[in-house]
């Protein structure tokens, strides 16, 4: 089996008509095999209906990859029976299943007993469950929480390039949680990192550390096209339209531009960002004393934002 998948470059025809003959005579190794090439549409055509079938064949014969395959599948319609999958490829001892067992147990709210299938995972080199480890000691209702033990494992998720723990390490490193002192150089460091992989939480804390020279050297124009680049790629992101805008609105690393405030202040509101209904509102009063529509967007700000002072103020006005 091996060497005909070794040869499936060079001859993939025959070396996939050898792989098939031994998936349909019993053997559960190749019956996965070919089911992974029906699922990733590799030297055959996609046929997810022919994947799953083979999936199931072979995780009755206690195959592990493919319980944790068909498990996956299963997810979505059947939440019990890929449980149950998920479970026995776990206790059997496979490590990716360990960390999905674990994440259902952790979803389900059984923080202590998937603690325990993260660790396994862990040992066994899987990064995501190192970073799952480290995240639920720190957010955790029902385990003692220890940022000194986030850090460490999300150190080691770090060091093996996983984006979400270098911003997760980058944060606590700036607010100084599981150290003995903030250290803004090396958290501006590792967001960065993240961000170069796409990571968009990063990418945020990045662009927010150079608006206020957190750990580096201040460039607020570089922090406003981040911004922008961030409300453009996404009409969900609130946050960096709200951002981008605030920055147009105040003349930040950009010349004042109202028109452009204006524009994605509404883009936030849309989102439903409270600061955004707070700061156009501002606009609207100071700019261009439309006082009525100010009076509109702070009376939003009020009952959206549990209440925010500087809005109950400027309403009141």
């Amino acid at each position: 089996l091996r060497r005909y998948q070794l040869l499936l470059k060079k001859d993939s025809k025959t070396s996939l008509k050898n792989i098939v003959e031994m998936a349909k005579s019993g053997y559960d190794e190749a019956k996965y095999v070919y089911a992974t090439l029906l699922e990733e549409g590799k030297y055959c055509k996609k046929n997810m209906l022919e994947a799953r079938k083979f999936y199931q064949e072979a995780t009755k014969l206690h195959h592990l990859k493919s319980m944790l395959r068909y498990g996956k599948l299963l997810k979505v319609e059947d939440q019990k029976s890929a449980f149950i999958l998920f479970k026995e490829a776990a206790e059997r001892g496979l490590p990716i299943a360990q960390y999905h067992y674990a994440r259902i147990l952790e979803m389900g709210g059984a923080e202590e007993e998937a603690i325990v299938y993260y660790k396994k995972a862990v040992d066994a080199g899987i990064v995501k469950a190192m970073f799952r480890y480290g995240r639920i000691h720190e957010i955790s209702t029902s385990i003692k929480k220890s940022y000194r033990t986030s850090l460490y494992y999300y150190k080691l998720a770090a060091k093996k390039g996983y984006a979400k723990a270098q911003n997760n390490c980058g944060r606590l490193y700036e607010l100084g949680l599981g150290v003995s002192k903030p250290n803004k150089e090396l958290a501006v460091s590792l967001y960065k990192k993240a961000a170069d992989q796409g990571n968009v939480i990063a990418l945020h804390n990045y662009a927010r550390a150079l608006e206020k020279g957190i750990g580096i050297q201040k460039d607020e124009a570089k922090s406003a096209s981040i911004y922008k680049k961030l409300a453009d790629d996404d009409p969900d992101d609130g946050l960096a339209q709200y951002n981008y805008a605030r920055m147009c609105h105040n003349g930040i690393g950009l010349a004042e531009n109202l028109e452009e405030a204006g524009k994605y202040y509404l883009l936030a509101i849309d989102n439903n960002i409270a600061e955004a209904k707070q700061n156009y509102g501002v606009m609207l009063f100071n700019k261009f004393h439309k006082w009525n529509e100010a009076a509109k967007f702070f009376e939003m700000a009020v009952s959206g934002n549990g209440g925010q002072p500087s809005a109950k103020y400027n309403y009141a006005q």
